[in-house]
């Protein structure tokens, strides 16, 4: 690369782990979950690794191949997922509490935080949520808005977007110590998993107008993602197996 042409741009952490598609087969394969829901389904290529009876939430499908096979019973509800949530309800739709859930939606922090709110509240503790984009590899990835010009010709990768989610889970960490969360380096923007969860906590809820102030005075800085990635102590996907046989306990 042409350091001279993208003076700023600087490389945080490379994750040179399993893609991210492969990475979460491997999550079926080893949870062999009996209920999954997804949110922000795209083209259908996450929903179909699912072979369980499975919810797909997006606002805007744009399925380029069947999410069906494998599958006895799957919904694709086209809403928000904050529509999805206050309309719909996903343990009548999915037979039970998700045992797996994949959070994939809109790129932008706040978004992100209502959809593991909500999520957590109809989970079970011993569900596994999976969030993509929250491990970038550099701020520009990391920019808030995917069509920022300015920032977009400071970057070799200007399509690459991961949007500010990472954000949600600095301040998880902050907020929920009981939560375990654990980073992959699955490219091209990383797997974040949390396990036990309380569907009965109230603390997201209770602080939810704080925890936005917060989100909103974190520095989108390479210095402040850099601590963050620092701080997440990012596993190889070859530890996926090892990571998910953990039990609350060893946390």
């Amino acid at each position: 690369m042409d350091n001279t042409k993208f003076p700023e741009y600087k490389k945080l952490c490379h994750h040179s782990g399993q893609q991210y598609h492969q990475f979460l087969k491997r999550f079926h394969d080893h949870i062999k979950p009996e209920s999954y829901l997804e949110i922000g389904v795209s083209t259908g290529k996450s929903l179909s690794l699912s072979e369980c009876r499975s919810v797909g939430v997006d606002p805007q499908f744009k399925l380029d191949r069947s999410v069906t096979p494998g599958k006895r019973f799957v919904a694709l509800v086209q809403e928000t997922s904050d529509d999805f949530f206050e309309k719909y309800d996903p343990i009548a739709l999915l037979g039970k509490r998700p045992d797996f859930v994949f959070l994939d939606g809109m790129h932008q922090s706040e978004y992100l935080l209502r959809d593991f709110m909500n999520t957590e509240r109809i989970s079970s503790q011993a569900t596994v949520v999976a969030i993509h984009d929250c491990l970038p590899e550099e701020i520009f990835c990391a920019r808030r808005d995917q069509n920022d010009a300015e920032v977009r010709s400071k970057t070799p990768t200007p399509a690459k977007w991961a949007g500010d989610v990472w954000k949600v889970i600095f301040l998880l960490k902050k907020y929920r110590s009981d939560l375990q969360i654990i980073g992959f380096d699955s490219p091209p923007t990383g797997i974040v998993i949390v396990r036990n969860l309380n569907p009965q906590s109230n603390v997201l809820f209770d602080r939810y107008d704080e925890i936005i102030d917060d989100l909103n005075n974190i520095d989108n800085s390479s210095e402040t993602l850099n601590n963050f990635l620092l701080s997440m102590n990012i596993l190889s996907t070859d530890n996926l197996e090892a990571a998910l046989s953990l039990n609350s306990v060893d946390i």
